[in-house]
């Protein structure tokens, strides 16, 4: 689905494979959304020729930690805590990307209404990593359903 907009800035996209499914206690559609989102501003504000790097990993029995790496200009540490406002594109607002600034907003919004928690690193002129870290398959509740991430090269 991102393939498309990543080719238009030659950013290649990789995930990290996993032989054994990783599950998630989500709401799929929301879980799409964010991901959607992440994706969307990592090739957005990428470099040309740049990389995206989407790591998925299990900790342990109680959550799931998703990673998405750009190699974007980065973030300047005073601005880090404005990202997740709503309509703040941190002065990129006359820039060449479009943008309405709620992408971020809603992300942060979606997380914690799953029970998850979201956050950025960021190294000016390195990239930045946004993570979340979401509740994993809730094992021994017969009334719930969890959604599983599958991650492959192929989108």
């Amino acid at each position: 689905m991102m393939n498309p907009q990543a080719k238009i800035k030659s950013i290649h996209v990789s995930f990290n494979e996993s032989d054994n499914p990783i599950y998630v206690y989500a709401d799929r559609t929301r879980l799409k959304q964010i991901f959607i989102n992440l994706l969307s501003n990592a090739i957005k504000y990428n470099q040309v020729g740049g990389t995206v790097n989407i790591e998925c990993s299990s900790s342990s029995l109680k959550w799931v930690h998703i990673s998405v790496k750009d190699t974007g200009s980065g973030i300047p540490l005073e601005k880090l805590d404005q990202l997740f406002q709503l309509h703040n594109r941190l002065g990129q607002e006359f820039g060449t990307e479009a943008g309405s600034g709620i992408g971020l907003f809603v992300t942060k919004k979606l997380v914690e209404l799953m029970g998850g928690v979201i956050g950025v690193e960021s190294t000016v002129g390195v990239g930045s990593i946004f993570w979340i870290k979401l509740p994993s398959e809730r094992s021994g509740d017969d009334n719930v359903s969890a959604t599983e991430f599958e991650v492959t090269s192929n989108g």
